[in-house]
């Protein structure tokens, strides 16, 4: 069918005045329709039939592209296809040099026949988009609104020969038609992640300040660590989490905390001191946090068997967090997770501000307990002190062994 004519009008000849009138009807009835609706997908999936009327395509995507034109990313895609694969197509891709050149010098790329081959040649992607789906020639038209590329409609059709000059005429102008509302999705989007991103952070520091109101609310660390655990879990993920206690010296390690979400677990010695890993230890030495994802993982698991007990628990992954007080690594936020790759940059920066909220009432923590077991063996000292002076003055005050022994053995027994 020609394009621009409905199967009846292919019978009628039309002369060239009315062929240009009805194309500049459908661009006309193209720009109403992307500008009737802030909906992108409804106003683009109207739009793809009038587009169909006016050029040849099989495939049709409108991408936006980042401000230095490396990055692409699709915000429509139809097939005319049946099953059709789009898996993916939604995702940032980098773009390829030819568009980068169309888009930076804002000109059509056009690759028909032996052009389209020379052009597979040069994008591995494209060749594989050719192989499943037969595609023969393809159409780039830049988007240009106020002067400035923004994206680009780009066209496919499995004929060899699809893009004439009167085809690429009729595309830069559909592209003309629907540039502004493009522009203003990606505006919209760019303002809804934004707001989003500072939603998401304003609850990040919600949560923050609240593990740091809960931490130093009680005296009691097990009261105040099992209600942090909720408010860390809408943080970070993971599947199990443990505050660790270090020596001063940096040779062993303590649990004072485990919260384990797997049903049927143990933390069967957990709370035995035990010796650090050269990598943990390196991380506690350096005070830097320790991130094991994927393969980091694996290497991981080669050097300590408990981690592999671990793993075969079904955990993946490892995040370990110094914490720091007065300068000095005082013990480790430890995160385990099921899933591969759970610990991002962001994630670890969150889990580093958790770590920092943290400290200084594990530092507290720790005093606490120095001091408890520093006056219980001051009350142990003087209470063996009191009991020698007791069976000194037992065995001093007669000459009757047998009237003794009984008070000294009673003595003795309470020492050793």
């Amino acid at each position: 069918m020609t394009p621009g004519k409905t199967d009846a009008q292919d019978a009628v000849p039309q002369s060239d005045f009315e062929v240009q009138a009805e194309e500049q009807r459908r661009l006309a009835e193209i720009g109403h329709i992307v500008s009737s609706t802030l909906n992108l997908d409804e106003a683009l999936s109207a739009f793809v039939e009038q587009t169909r009327s006016l050029v040849p395509f099989d495939r049709i995507v409108i991408n936006v592209v980042n401000d230095d034109l490396t990055e692409f990313r699709d915000v429509f895609v139809d097939d005319a296809r049946p099953d059709a694969p789009s898996r993916g197509d939604y995702l940032p891709y980098r773009a390829t040099a030819l568009a980068i050149h169309a888009l930076d010098n804002q000109v059509e790329f056009v690759a028909n026949g032996r052009d389209y081959e020379i052009y597979l040649e040069q994008v591995q992607p494209e060749q594989k988009q050719k192989n499943i789906n037969g595609f023969n020639s393809l159409l780039l038209v830049p988007l240009i609104w106020q002067g400035k590329a923004i994206g680009t409609l780009n066209l496919r059709s499995i004929e060899v020969n699809a893009y004439s000059d009167l085809v690429i005429a009729l595309a830069k102008q559909i592209g003309a038609q629907i540039a502004g509302a493009i522009a203003s999705f990606s505006q919209r989007t760019a303002i809804e992640k934004e707001l989003e991103d500072r939603k998401s952070l304003a609850d990040e520091q919600a949560g923050l300040a609240e593990i740091g109101r809960i931490v130093s609310s009680t005296l009691d660390l097990d009261e105040a660590l099992s209600a942090f655990v909720e408010q860390t879990r809408s943080l970070v993920p993971f599947d199990r989490i443990v505050i660790n206690v270090v020596n001063d010296d940096l040779t062993e390690f303590r649990a004072v905390f485990v919260d384990d979400s797997r049903p049927g677990t143990i933390s069967e010695g957990d709370y035995l001191p035990y010796r650090p890993t050269a990598l943990v230890l390196e991380a506690h030495v350096n005070k830097v946090a320790y991130v094991a994802n994927g393969r980091e993982y694996e290497l991981y698991l080669e050097q300590l068997r408990p981690e592999q007990k671990r793993n075969n628990r079904g955990l993946n992954s490892l995040l370990l967090v110094p914490l720091i007080w007065q300068g000095s690594a005082i013990g480790s936020l430890s995160l385990r997770s099921t899933r591969v790759d759970a610990y991002s940059t962001s994630v670890v920066s969150l889990a580093k501000q958790i770590g920092a909220q943290i400290a200084g009432a594990i530092a507290s923590h720790n005093q606490r307990t120095d001091i408890e077991k520093e006056l219980q063996d001051r009350q142990n000292l003087a209470d063996e002190q009191t009991r020698i002076a007791e069976i000194g003055r037992i065995v001093s005050s007669t000459l009757e062994i047998d009237e003794v022994f009984d008070s000294f053995v009673k003595q003795v027994r309470a020492l050793v």
